[in-house]
């Protein structure tokens, strides 16, 4: 999970499957890349599959985010967009 990071905004590619058996070690990465910079963008092309529990932590970190005045920008959402549907839940952050 390779993170770019600048003095305003980090990139986080996520890879493999982001769901509630993987879900902590990519919380971990995500929190390491939140840091203290300003904005955040994860990238989910190298995402196989997301499960509920993959998209509210995405949900999560857009929160946690939108209280520090940063903001979340998930590119690649198909899967991310497609499973929110499903739960009746805005898929916050999807490009």
């Amino acid at each position: 999970m390779p993170a770019r990071t600048g003095t305003e905004a980090s990139t986080l590619v996520l890879e493999g499957p982001l769901t509630f058996q993987t879900i902590h070690a990519h919380r971990d990465a995500i929190m390491k890349s939140m840091g203290s910079s300003g904005d955040l963008t994860i990238d989910l092309s190298g995402v196989e599959s997301i499960d509920l529990a993959g998209a509210q932590l995405l949900v999560a970190v857009h929160r946690s985010l939108a209280a520090r005045n940063a903001s979340l920008r998930v590119t690649h959402a198909e899967r991310y967009r497609r499973i929110c549907g499903f739960a009746g839940i805005q898929p916050l952050g999807a490009t």
